[in-house]
């Protein structure tokens, strides 16, 4: 008779990387998605450049040439470029303050919702970026919805916040009270209704998690405040890397 070999098959187990992120940039058409992953790719290039002036103890204003040829960098096809729009999700790597950042820009129009479907599946948070003044809108809906059924980790970015229309809404939390709404209709569990929220110009190119920042960033017609600290997209940054999984 054979032997038989009563030993377990081989398991195999998917393990993560430390300090990878990997996280779509999700929005309405128009809300400020692409300009703001413009602005995350000049805060990590400017990170890199800084640590590699350190040690080679050179600066030649080559790092404004770089930053400012990265504006609208992820739309690379032509006809995005023509019309100014997103429409197949690219990914990048940003490299952080010791982390990984794998960032998707996905497109913003309901035409193209079937790309955003297929992102979704492949990251592990969203960051939600929502015009501050206009709060969300129908395609806010369906990629919030998308994403809280995969069991996504959600981290909310009010853009424009520095527009006076926008500090009105934000003052009043009127903005923030649909956003939660909107959440607690779409089926969050406990853990995604805890979500961050952050105020951002993409535009000017700041961030923060103060709310009494941003309206007297608004009220002062977009002037920074003398000793709000550093509100560059590194807040953003570290925001992923702190929250999403």
């Amino acid at each position: 008779a054979e032997a038989v070999d009563d030993e377990p098959p081989a398991s195999f187990v998917i393990s993560r990387r430390d300090g990878v992120r990997n996280v779509a940039i999700v929005a309405h058409v128009d809300h400020g998605k692409t300009t703001l992953v413009d602005e995350l790719l000049k805060m990590a290039s400017s990170s890199s450049s800084s640590a590699a002036s350190e040690d080679n103890n050179n600066t030649d204003g080559a790092d404004d040439a770089e930053a400012a040829d990265l504006n609208r960098l992820m739309d690379s096809g032509e006809l995005e470029k023509e019309r100014g729009i997103t429409i197949t999700s690219k990914v990048t790597r940003l490299d952080y303050n010791g982390g990984i950042v794998n960032v998707v820009d996905t497109p913003g129009h309901a035409d193209f919702a079937g790309e955003v479907d297929r992102i979704l599946s492949t990251v592990d948070g969203v960051c939600l970026v929502v015009d501050a003044a206009e709060g969300p809108k129908s395609q806010t809906k369906y990629v919030l919805s998308r994403a809280l059924g995969l069991g996504l980790k959600p981290i909310v970015v009010l853009n424009k916040a520095d527009r006076s229309d926008a500090a009105t809404r934000i003052e009043s939390g009127q903005t923030e009270s649909d956003l939660l709404d909107l959440f607690d209709a779409l089926g969050a569990d406990e853990n995604q209704m805890d979500y961050r929220t952050l105020y951002a110009s993409a535009k000017s190119g700041w961030v923060t998690d103060d709310m009494d920042v941003a309206i007297s960033i608004a009220e002062n017609g977009g002037k920074l405040p003398d000793g709000a600290g550093d509100l560059r997209m590194g807040g953003l940054l570290n925001a992923i890397l702190e929250d999403i999984p």
